[in-house]
Parts: structure tokens; sequence; C-alpha cells
């Protein structure tokens, strides 16, 4: 994994998409790339615009970056990040000790551009950052996503992430906090989540965190997309 290509998925929602880790010869065609999911998202709290220098740092120094290519056209990209001691380590969230958080990954910013979406390509690249991570000595994975941006929420959540915490961060933007222990995971039961929240009602998913309560699923009520939780005060496990 460490080297180079991970072999293209047989199924056919993946036909012709190549995925590798990225080096720095990558690095322009990746910014080129992450300005142009940018500049085709419907709203600009999608997704975080990030800069040439953050890329740069997490293709070999503070993370890795993973590539999805359909022939030489980089079509897609998702960053694992290792935060350690850096201010913006997400552990707190999750209350984990200062030792902890030294084995937090993020699942940092990700994107696929729009002729390529729907084909679960992001979906995949979670399960290398997944493994990635894991094989790396890195066992709190941790992420933000906006709770407008249905499609990696519902990716996320695929990826056995639990919703912790709502934060308001990068200057302003609604973000969920989820998180996945990969040597103590949750065995609640979606059955046991009954509680649900609007995914764009960020007043009652605050009050719903302020209960202790977990988002384990995606739902819909009503008509309405939701977050589905578990009751108030669940033991989360973290």
């Amino acid at each position: 994994m460490e080297s180079g290509t991970h072999r293209e998925p047989e199924d056919a929602e993946h036909a012709g998409i190549t995925l590798k880790f990225l080096t720095e010869n990558d690095l322009n065609r990746l910014f080129e790339t992450h300005l142009e999911i940018v500049q085709t998202l419907p709203h600009p709290h999608l997704l975080r615009p990030d800069t040439k220098e953050f890329m740069a740092a997490h293709i070999t120094q503070r993370g890795r970056t993973l590539g999805a290519f359909a022939g030489d056209r980089l079509v897609g990209y998702t960053v694992l990040s290792f935060p350690m001691r850096d201010a913006d380590n997400l552990g707190s969230s999750a209350g984990l000790s200062t030792d902890e958080q030294l084995r937090v990954a993020h699942f940092d910013g990700s994107g696929i551009i729009k002729q390529y979406r729907g084909r679960h390509i992001h979906r995949f690249m979670n399960e290398i950052r997944t493994r990635y991570a894991a094989c790396t000595g890195y066992t709190h994975l941790m992420a933000t996503c906006s709770p407008m941006n249905f499609y990696s929420l519902k990716s996320l959540m695929a990826a056995g992430f639990q919703v912790i915490d709502f934060i308001v961060k990068y200057g302003g933007m609604d973000r969920l906090v989820v998180y996945r222990n990969l040597l103590r995971p949750f065995f609640g039961h979606e059955g046991n989540a009954t509680h649900h929240v609007g995914i764009r009602d960020c007043g009652a998913l605050k009050a719903a965190i302020d209960e202790k309560r977990l988002g384990l699923a995606l739902g819909e009520k009503h008509g309405e997309t939701t977050i589905v939780f578990t009751e108030a005060n669940t033991a989360r496990n973290l």
C-alpha cells in the first residue's frame, strides 16, 4: 500500500478507476482538481477550500493523500491526516487523553469531480484510509462533515463512524464531528436508535449532542432526511 497503486475494483461502478497514493509530482494537478471540485459545489460550505500548502503537507509529511485516476486524469482525492499534538486534533471532541490523541487520524479533505460522482469511489477510498491508519498504528479515526453534505455523511457512517459532536469550524462552517474507534467498536444496534433529527436542523443536532446521544444512522421522517440518534446519555465506549 505504501508504494503505490491499489488494484482496480472489480465491480462495474469502479471500472477504469485506479487508486494510488500521490507524490510531490502530483501536487499541481491535485490542487487543480480540488479547485475544480470546490467551484462546482452547490453550496460553498459543503467542502472546506484548502491551500496548496495544506495539500503539499499531506502528501508525505503530515499525512497521506490517495488519488483516484481515470486513465491519467486525477478525478478525485482523499486525505488522511495525522494531527499528533497540533491544535486542530479532534480528539478532544471524543474526550481522549493527551496520549490517546497521538493515535488520532483525521479523514480530512476529500472530493470527486462532478462527472464521476455517484460511483461510490469515496466509499472505496474510505476503506483504504481505514486500512492505512490501522497498519500505521492510528486507532482513533475522526472527521468533520457538513450537515448539508449528505453523500459524504452517508459514506462516513457506512464506514462505521458515529456522530459525536457539533462544532463551528473553518471560519464559520457548521460541522458534525464523527468518530470510529478501531479497537473498541460501538456495538449499539441501529434498532436502538429512534431519535430522529433533521440533518439541516442545527439547533436540534446540537441539542442531541448535549444530551449525550450518538448518531448511528441516516434515516427519514416526514419526508426529511435525518440522523437517527440513540437514547440520551448513551455510553459511548470511546
